[in-house]
């Protein structure tokens, strides 16, 4: 019982935001640089796609512990001028939310497919590949069989719109931290296009921590993120 209850205590939320990697979000938000170069250790590209020149990161699963979020709120407190006081509340705020529990973002796409020499799609693509995904759990030898909660889902004629999606604006469990400045993610008028997007939050035990292995089955396809002792890695 003792156990348990220390690893529960370790893999908690802290108090307060780790300072070098608050700093880390302030120095790129001062460089003008995009909040994504601070996901990339904690990220993990699952899907890739042939643009016709080349491939492209397209799906990701990203693991949003103290390290992203720290990160994160250095980076917008820096963006929106907010003071010290406003920090520790908004992170206050934000341990009360991760009570408990850990989660994981997911990003799942279907784009058509091009032919390398005219550019023209060769093959149409589906939502069904985007669509009530099953995830699997590996860490020590065991699987657990955790729900992805759908966050929102698009079709669009221009990749770009999804590509531009943001998850700091959707995620319920950050609404401490999201920037009111920045323009949120603005979700296609119709449901037409070749282009599809879909965005999962998966809820995981609070005593998570590396290694560890997240399989995501959908219609056709098993994508795999393993989150390594070093560095994660698809």
């Amino acid at each position: 019982m003792l156990v348990s209850t220390l690893v529960a205590l370790v893999a908690q939320l802290p108090l307060r935001p780790d300072l070098p990697l608050f700093r880390e979000g302030e120095a790129v938000a001062l460089r003008n640089n995009s909040a994504a170069i601070l996901e990339q250790r904690d990220r993990v590209t699952i899907g890739k796609w042939f643009d016709g020149f080349k491939k492209r990161d397209v799906e990701y699963v990203l693991w949003l512990n103290d390290e992203v979020l720290s990160r994160i709120t250095g980076y917008w407190a820096t963006r929106e001028g907010w003071t010290d006081e406003e920090v520790q509340s908004r992170w206050t705020q934000l341990h009360r939310q991760f009570m408990g529990k850990q989660l994981l973002f997911v990003q799942l796409t279907a784009y058509p497919k091009f032919s390398t020499l005219d550019l023209v799609p060769t093959a149409p693509a589906g939502a069904s590949d985007t669509r009530d995904p099953r995830v699997t759990l590996v860490r020590d030898g065991r699987k657990e069989f955790p729900v992805a909660r759908l966050i929102s889902a698009w079709q669009t004629r221009e990749r770009a719109q999804i590509e531009a999606f943001s998850w700091i604006h959707v995620i319920p469990e950050l609404a401490a931290i999201k920037p009111q400045r920045a323009l949120p993610p603005r979700p296609p008028l119709y449901n037409l296009g070749d282009y599809f997007g879909a965005w999962y939050l998966i809820e995981l035990p609070e005593d998570l921590a590396r290694p560890f292995e997240v399989r995501i089955s959908t219609a056709q396809k098993l994508r795999i993120a393993k989150f390594d002792r070093l560095k994660p890695k698809g």
